[in-house]
Formats: structure tokens, sequence, C-alpha cells
């Protein structure tokens, strides 16, 4: 019995240690699978990164021109405002760089001596690893002396396009003068600073408009200088005044039988004077000439208000 006994007691410790053995397999095989996995997928996410960095792209970005120079002394002509730099290189660090610009394309001015140069442009701040053409690569400039002036502002307009009968008043200008930098011998040559106002032909109202203003020389040509500022506001005041029309006249017959009688002007028109406004309103004039008595062909002289005397001549139909 007691062999029976232990027997079955050592199957059933077989048992468990084959369970357990069998869950330990198991547990094992997750776990080295899992672990395959997360290789697997880091080393995706790795080749992925890499392939950002290593396939390649062109782009082409818009930048302004730096010019290393003693702006204080020196005045640089010829320069381009904005230059093109053609970038080529890993896709991810190209973008970033066109996306942020920065960096910048420069023209080192320092150790040149006044007059004409032909400089080469250089990039600063830009990766390595990015290729960089710039387009131009190089620049024709002038370096000169610096000067500036103080010049008052003239308005200018041309005064036959105002309408006749009206008045001009004092034109205005919102910038009274203006400071002009430039290369020594150009701010020289500068003899006036003006606004010139354009005006409509038959112009009645008044005129209010930002005017671009020019820098002249003595004979009226333009002079390549910095003005600061570069724009006015110009106001030119125009009022009706005292005018002068030319409007046709009307007969009219009154009096006795007035329908019966026509009448013929020496003139078929007539100069009238006075408040240009009120002017406006007259498209004609009417003459009275009173008719009665007249028993044949008749000359008679007839006063237009104030403006002129007429001589109408009466017949009886």
């Amino acid at each position: 019995m007691r062999l029976v006994k232990f027997l079955k007691n050592q199957g059933l410790y077989l048992i468990g240690s084959l369970v357990l053995a069998v869950s330990l397999f198991a547990y094992v095989s997750s776990t080295n699978q899992g672990s395959q996995n997360n290789q697997t997928q880091q080393q995706m996410n790795s080749g992925n990164f890499l392939s950002s960095l290593t396939s390649q792209r062109k782009a082409k970005v818009n930048l302004p021109l730096q010019l290393d120079v003693n702006d204080v002394r020196y005045f640089v002509t010829g320069a381009p405002e904005n230059v093109t730099v053609q970038l080529a290189g890993p896709s991810a660090l190209v973008t970033a760089a066109v996306n942020t610009k920065n960096f910048e394309v420069y023209a080192n001015l320092h150790d040149l001596t006044l007059g004409n140069h032909t400089v080469t442009l250089k990039i600063r701040g830009l990766s390595k690893d990015i290729a960089a053409q710039i387009i131009p690569g190089k620049i024709s400039i002038n370096l000169a002396q610096r000067a500036t002036r103080n010049i008052p502002v003239k308005v200018q307009y041309n005064n036959e396009n105002i309408a006749d009968g009206y008045d001009v008043g004092n034109v205005k200008s919102s910038i009274q003068t203006v400071q002009i930098t430039g290369a020594a011998e150009q701010v020289a040559r500068v003899q006036d600073v003006v606004a010139q106002l354009p005006i409509p032909n038959n112009t009645k109202s008044t005129i209010n408009q930002r005017v671009q203003l020019q820098a002249l020389d003595s004979n009226g040509n333009l002079v390549d200088v910095v003005m600061t500022p570069q724009i006015t506001n110009v106001t030119l005041p125009i009022t009706p005044g005292e005018g002068k029309k030319v409007v046709p006249v009307v007969l009219k017959a009154i009096g006795t039988n007035a329908d019966e009688y026509t009448l013929t002007a020496s003139v078929n028109e007539i100069s009238v004077m006075g408040k240009q406004k009120i002017l406006n309103d007259i498209k004609q004039v009417i003459v009275q000439v009173d008719v009665s008595g007249i028993t044949s062909n008749t000359t008679k002289q007839v006063t237009v208000q104030s403006f002129d005397v007429l001589r109408v001549l009466i017949q009886r139909r």
C-alpha cells in the first residue's frame, strides 16, 4: 500500500513539473518575440530618419544682400538689394534652410579704396553639408565718400489746368524739408527737391494727394540720392472766383400783342462776368423786349442786365 501511494505522489509531482516547464517556455517565447518586434520597429524608424537625411533636394531662396562697409563714411551704389541662392544637399537640411533663412549673403567692402570694384559675394551661417551657388556670384559697385544735406521741398504744378474763373490758394506740403544722402558728388548736384503735383485739365475743386518727391539738378534731371522721407501730402486749394462765360441770348417779346412780333438780336451770344459759382448755373440770358406801341419795323437798344447793350430788330408779322 505504501508503495502504491508513493507512486501516486511521484506521478502528481511529474505532471506539475511538466505544466510549469511548458508555462515557462511560453513566457520566454513571448518575451523574445516582443523584443524582436521592438528592435524591428526601431530599425524601421532609424531607417526613415536616415532616409530623410540621405535623400537630396535642390531649392532656390531669395535673400537681401548684406554690405559690410563703414556706412558712416562711405556710400555704395550699384549693389542689388536681393540675390538668389541655389541650395543642394540633404533634404531635411535644405528644407530647414529655406524655411528659416538663417544664413546670409554678404559683400566685404572694408578693404576697398574709393572707386569702382568687382566684388565676389560670400555666404555665412549655412550648414557645411549644403552646397550653395549665389546668383549673381559677383557684383560691380562704386564706393564713394558719403554726404548728407537738408533741402526744402518745392511743389510744382501746371496752373493752366485750373478751370477758368477759379482761384488757386497757397499750396501746402506736409513735408517742409527732406534729408538727402548719397555719394558726395551726387549730393552736390542736387539743386531742388520737388513734389510734382499732377492736376487734371479743367480742375474746379481742391486737390489733396500723396506725391513722390524728386531730387533734381539745375537742368531738371533726376539725381541718384536717397531721400528721407520720400513722400509728402500736398494740398492745393481751388475755389470759385471772378470769371467770364459766353452764353446764348434768348429774346422774349412782352407788352401789347407781343405774340405778333418777331425779334432778331445783333448777336446770338453774350459774355457774362461775375462769381464763378454763380456763372456755373447760368445756361442762357433771357432778354425781354417791350413791343408795346410799335407799328413798324424798328431797331431798339436793350440793356442786358449789367453785362452789355444789344441792338434788337423788332418786326411785326
